[in-house]
């Protein structure tokens, strides 16, 4: 009814069936085992002065053995690869990568050794798709099991999970905690110091005229108190 192949194991010389679809499934999938894409990882080693990590898989890969049964086995460890920080147009945001931080690695569609030593437009000189050895690491993926403490939907956040964090709202910008008792407004560093400049100086040249024993009133009047306080600004008292 159909077209029958034969195949012959090497372990035990026996032979089964195979059809023509079973070898084009085997086929595809002997082609997508090394056709890697994105995987989460985990920092194994990172060196701060180049942003390169020695990074391990998380996830194993699967295979059929000699005898037919799946297997499971641990990828590499990746070595060096290039940690991808958040940045634009001269600016970055950076952060300490620890071993056990996790993130996403991503496999390159092509070779990225001639792009990592001189950037550009290269050509890269090979042609490997989709390589172990073509990682990019980007930090923070989480698994299920290990959400953040929090994930505000009204502000943007930036700081230590269970520390000291910059709270951002349309109007307000708190910093060291997003707690209203455990914050004020900021000084304004520039009115403060003019005003305490003023008293300085009226303190200095100021006289009493003394009547009898009582005091009167000052020649000059204090400077006005200004606005000292930002309205946009608020700290960890």
């Amino acid at each position: 009814a159909g077209l029958v192949l034969y195949c012959r194991r090497c372990d035990d010389m026996t032979s089964r069936p195979s059809t023509l679809q079973d070898l084009l499934a085997r086929f595809r999938s002997s082609i997508v085992a090394d056709l890697h894409t994105s995987l989460p990882g985990e920092i194994v080693r990172y060196d701060s002065s180049t942003q390169k990590a020695d990074v391990r898989p998380l996830v194993k890969e699967r295979y059929t053995d000699e005898s037919g049964s799946t297997q499971a086995r641990d990828l590499p460890v990746i070595p060096a690869v290039p940690v991808k920080f958040p940045g634009g147009g001269g600016y970055r945001m950076t952060f300490p990568m620890d071993p056990g931080d996790a993130g996403l690695i991503v496999f390159c569609e092509a070779s990225l050794d001639k792009w990592l030593v001189s950037g550009g437009t290269v050509d890269p000189a090979d042609d490997r798709r989709h390589d172990l050895t073509d990682a990019v690491f980007i930090p923070g993926l989480r698994d299920f099991g290990h959400p953040l403490q929090s994930a505000p939907t009204d502000r943007a956040t930036f700081g230590k999970d269970d520390g000291l964090q910059i709270h951002i709202t349309p109007s307000l910008v708190n910093v060291g905690s997003n707690s209203p008792a455990e914050l004020e407004f900021a000084a304004l560093g520039d009115a403060l110091q003019t005003w305490c400049g003023q008293i300085y100086t009226w303190l200095a040249a100021l006289e009493l005229p003394v009547a009898g024993a009582v005091a009167g009133p000052p020649a000059v009047p204090p400077p006005t108190v200004p606005t000292l306080k930002s309205a946009s600004v608020q700290v960890k008292k």
